[in-house]
């Protein structure tokens, strides 16, 4: 062999190698999660140095090591662990009880990228006549009835209103309109939207318009009616509020003008709802997608109601600040024009969590040679680091499904 050759294939092998080490740079902006989620890899899986199989492997994980999550990509179908590498979010398995799992037997929540997993499953949507504390189900146009029962498919669901701040950061770049007015309810607060001392309180006098943008520009959307209630009321009662049956106080929501205005997200941890969401009762009554029919419920699909295909109004969810006992119940619908806005009107976002794809993930380790014990060597041949195709998934006589 002529060292010009020799020289050249050096040259070629170092350069692939350096390429497949270097973590490319990508588009999809990444959230911190809060608190960082701790889970279990629930079977031997690659490590890449970014968000997906086209990324070098950098590292192996055996089945039931303990992962700390930092940060996961816009789809959260990727975890960026707490050492800066990624894995499949398929792969990890992250049991977070919820801090009101107590109050419900299919309590357990998985919170990512601020938001709480909401299980496939079913639950009683609408107000229960048998259960005495819901006296009788008095509701606007009593649209609540009759209970019914209703398959959701998995789903995520902000754990908080859309904030001041959050809803700031769409308006400076130029993805969303700003709230109609800028000022709150009481006089003190001619100055709350734009506000650092209100920022982490929930945006108001926002329409569905600019909500549905909002969670667009966010990659998400309002969540259905169905979705909404689920999130506020668990699977596994027909409880009144979300914290159960008893009735509302001070220390469970902000409701019926005991502080005569918004209050911070979060501030009723004792309040939440069986999976965790917060402010699911009283502060800011919230947009749903849903056109308002007060016969929907009669006549829905039980699988994944979508709401009414027409209407003039759109529904709201949760009762506001100066809602009383009965508004701020979980069944309760309200309804105005999606033109409407007000200072008692806020909203937050869902995301649908995609089935699980038929097959095996490209980057389950099921090869002996490739053991989650054996650790990449940098000093190996480019030839023998095992990168799946990117567009495996495309070809059906593959196996390969991207996660």
């Amino acid at each position: 062999m002529s060292l010009r050759i020799f020289v050249a294939k050096v040259s070629t092998a170092a350069l692939l190698l350096t390429l497949l080490l270097i973590t490319p740079t990508f588009a999809a902006p990444t959230y911190q999660t809060s608190p960082p989620a701790t889970g279990q890899v629930n079977t031997n899986a690659n490590l890449r140095a970014g968000p997906g199989t086209s990324y070098a492997i950098v590292g192996r994980l055996a089945a039931n090591e303990t992962v700390t999550i930092a940060k996961c990509n816009t789809g959260c179908d990727w975890y960026q662990l707490d050492n800066g590498y990624w894995i499949a979010a398929s792969l990890v398995d992250i049991p977070l009880e919820s801090p009101a799992a107590a109050n419900d037997a299919s309590g357990t929540a998985t919170e990512i990228d601020g938001m709480i997993l909401i299980p496939a499953g079913e639950f009683q949507m609408g107000c229960d006549k048998k259960n005495p504390a819901e006296n009788g189900c008095v509701s606007r146009d009593m649209a609540d009835l009759p209970l019914h029962t209703v398959y959701l498919d998995a789903y995520s669901i902000d754990k908080y209103p859309v904030t001041n701040a959050r809803y700031k950061t769409c308006v400076d770049a130029r993805g969303c309109r700003a709230p109609q007015e800028s000022s709150s309810y009481s006089p003190a607060r001619s100055s709350y939207y734009g506000n650092p001392t209100y920022a982490n309180y929930p945006v108001i006098k926002v329409t569905w318009h600019q909500a549905t943008a909002f969670c667009a520009w966010e990659g998400k959307r309002l969540p259905t009616e169905a979705e909404w209630e689920k999130a506020a009321r668990g699977s596994s009662d027909t409880r009144k509020y979300p914290w159960g049956n008893a009735d509302p106080n001070s220390t469970l929501l902000n409701y019926n003008m005991n502080l005569r205005d918004t209050s911070e997200v979060g501030s009723y941890p004792a309040g939440a709802s069986p999976y965790g969401v917060m402010d699911m009762a009283g502060n800011v009554d919230e947009w749903v997608n849903d056109w308002y029919d007060k016969n929907y419920y009669s006549v829905s699909p039980g699988n994944n109601p979508p709401g009414s295909a027409t209407g003039t109004a759109r529904v709201m969810r949760g009762g506001s600040f100066d809602y009383d006992v009965d508004q701020v119940r979980s069944s309760f619908r309200n309804y105005e024009s999606p033109d409407y806005w007000d200072i008692f009107l806020g909203f937050r976002c869902t995301r649908s969590s995609e089935p699980p794809v038929t097959g095996q993930s490209p980057d389950i380790i099921n090869d002996p040679k490739l053991d989650a014990s054996s650790p990449i060597d940098a000093t190996q041949a480019p030839e023998d680091i095992p990168i799946e195709s990117p567009v495996a998934a495309n070809d059906a006589s593959s196996t390969a499904a991207e996660i």
